[in-house]
């Protein structure tokens, strides 16, 4: 409560799950001091089991999200959680938390946790795939940033996590518009045996008018396709 001079409050939840395909944002929580925290008493399960330090399908502050005892979901990067891996992507290992404007993926093709995506996403070869451990892209900005080329190497995605889900995720900021829109023209894959459910999500952008997905290859994955805000443009013959 106010009066102190420090101004916070504390919402704790006996137990938390999240349906398929959703997604949860949350502001301002996981810091001491005058700021909100968001605290599970029972351990974070099923689709919200962390993986790589990462809690899949929770944005927090624009921001992949963490979980830390006493203070909650919080964003990556912010005091007592992980950091980010901030050098280029095709030095990142498996379990790293990408945010680097530096996306060139490694020839062959590479796993990471997930990405923070600042720039560009180029790949050597069409072949070559991107897996998502943590399952999760996050993009922002005014200018949209590419996921593949529509001209030459579009590249593979596809999801790590057990429950096949991959989320991409354009943040605020910006007008939207084909220029600012979240150009993906890699072929979003099945994992193996693992049927892939695409998550498209716009936040803060429901402006019809806008675009803020251009989707453009023809997709491989057979677990279906979310959509959940914002205005989404499948470019491609057959998208599933």
């Amino acid at each position: 409560p106010g009066g102190t001079g420090v101004n916070s409050a504390q919402l704790t939840l006996a137990s938390l799950t999240r349906n398929s395909g959703s997604f949860l944002v949350t502001n301002n929580v996981g810091q001491i001091g005058s700021a909100g925290r968001l605290v599970v008493t029972a351990p974070l399960a099923g689709n919200l089991a962390a993986v790589n330090d990462v809690v899949p399908g929770v944005i927090v502050n624009g921001n992949i999200a963490g979980y830390a005892p006493g203070l909650g979901l919080g964003a990556l990067g912010s005091t007592g959680f992980p950091a980010y891996f901030t050098s280029a992507l095709n030095t990142a290992g498996s379990s790293a938390n990408v945010s680097t404007a530096t996306c060139a993926v490694l020839a062959g093709g590479q796993t990471i946790n997930t990405l923070l995506q600042q720039g560009d996403l180029t790949f050597s070869a069409s072949a070559d795939r991107l897996t998502l451990a943590g399952g999760m892209i996050l993009q922002g900005g005014e200018v949209g940033k590419l996921m593949g080329s529509d001209t030459g190497n579009r590249g593979q995605i596809t999801s790590g996590l057990a429950s096949g889900e991959l989320f991409l995720v354009k943040l605020p900021g910006g007008s939207g518009g084909a220029a600012g829109a979240f150009k993906v023209n890699s072929v979003i894959t099945d994992n193996g045996g693992t049927r892939v459910r695409l998550v498209v999500a716009g936040i803060g952008r429901n402006d019809l008018t806008n675009q803020q997905f251009n989707l453009t290859a023809n997709n491989a994955h057979t677990g279906g396709t979310v959509v959940s805000g914002g205005n989404t443009v499948f470019l491609a013959a057959t998208t599933n």
